[in-house]
């Protein structure tokens, strides 16, 4: 499958047209993984999202009594956009499952479509508040249901 059949379904490029689509991605770079690599380290300073092109990934995060596997994210799906908002540091992990492309979008690419292109520009950040609205309406579902559950336990107990 071409990148660009792939970025069409990418829900940071939705309502683009193809060309500019191009138009963003001509100034990104395609990378490679394999099994067990880290594409995003915690604590990492980072400047880039990525977009999962081929392959899979989870999202993890390494606490004192284990690691805690969140997610996992498969093609055309969007990772690392809470560095493009806040402090430009990841808070999580991100790791290959299998051997991946990605393609790494980075932040000054992005904001300078703001002066060059300020309708693309618009329309990736709306599409960036969607996917972070929907991740956190997602994330509401999961904290109730915890709390659902550790209310049955606590009857019980």
């Amino acid at each position: 499958m071409a990148i660009e059949d792939i970025l069409k379904s990418c829900p940071i490029f939705f309502e683009l047209y193809d060309k500019e689509i191009e138009k963003v991605v001509k100034k990104c770079e395609v990378k490679s993984f394999q099994a067990g690599d880290y594409i995003i380290r915690a604590g990492q300073n980072g400047r880039e999202i990525y977009v999962l092109l081929e392959g899979s990934a989870k999202l993890q995060k390494d606490l004192p009594n284990g690691t805690v596997k969140y997610e996992r994210f498969k093609r055309g799906e969007v990772f690392g956009v809470v560095v493009l908002l806040e402090k430009h540091t990841y808070t999580v992990d991100v790791v290959a499952d299998t051997s991946c492309y990605v393609l790494e979008i980075p932040y000054d690419h992005i904001f300078s479509l703001y002066d060059s292109d300020p309708k693309i520009f618009g329309i990736i950040c709306l599409n960036l508040s969607r996917l972070i609205a929907q991740r956190l309406s997602d994330l509401r579902g999961d904290i109730f249901s915890l709390k659902n559950e550790l209310a049955k336990y606590k009857k019980v107990g």
